[in-house]
């Protein structure tokens, strides 16, 4: 018998216990980000997504990744970029 019942969403169950630096450390890298290069709305995500350059990985390797995300992240380095931007739908998610 399970002493915790198994699930399929791995990610939530509690009972896993795992903290997100040891889910980082499962991946085996963790990425800092090195530049925002650009910005765009996905309209299928219904999200605003900035184009990031990440450290240690070449410009091919840059990803399109939540806003929000980011922010969370990296919270200066996005208010700098958006303010460069200049970008009033950007500026209002800050």
């Amino acid at each position: 018998t399970f002493e915790n019942p198994p699930c399929n969403q791995a990610a939530t169950c509690s009972h896993l216990r795992v903290t997100p630096l040891q889910h980082v450390a499962t991946q085996g890298i963790v990425l800092g980000v090195r530049a925002i290069a650009d910005h765009r709305f996905d309209a299928n995500a219904n999200e605003w997504q900035l184009y990031v350059a990440w450290r240690g990985l070449e410009d091919a390797e840059s990803s399109w990744d939540p806003f929000q995300a980011i922010y969370n992240d990296v919270p200066t380095l996005v208010t700098q970029y958006v303010e460069s931007a200049n970008s009033p739908e950007l500026g209002a998610l800050l």
